[in-house]
């Protein structure tokens, strides 16, 4: 018989796979929004959302997503875009650079 410290580890387990998936899946949706609000007839230019040398903190980053590159929360979640910041944030910021690179991994 298995005890229950076992068990409980395997439930654990399968939770943060479950968990693993999930973030994984919300930033693929993300990385595709972005490509899709980000697209202009020239290709991607997120040039409109920061000018190159420019960093935008979480809030700030937040409120670009909405405004300027018009993505709805029904198209990507408040959680998402923190996900999104959060992988290409460096030092609490993120910069044109590092969302490109996150956009198009």
């Amino acid at each position: 018989p298995r005890s229950t410290q076992g068990v409980s580890s395997a439930a654990s387990d399968v939770y943060k796979r479950q968990a693993q998936r999930a973030a994984a899946a919300a930033l693929d949706r993300a990385r595709s929004v972005f490509k899709r609000a980000g697209y202009t007839a020239s290709g991607i230019d997120f040039s409109r959302l920061f000018p190159r040398g420019i960093t935008l903190d979480a809030d700030e980053f937040r409120s670009a997503v909405r405004r300027v590159l018009k993505v709805a929360p029904s198209a990507l979640s408040d959680a998402d875009v923190r996900r999104v910041f959060r992988a290409a944030a460096s030092e609490d910021a993120v910069a044109l650079d590092a969302l490109l690179a996150f956009v198009e991994a």
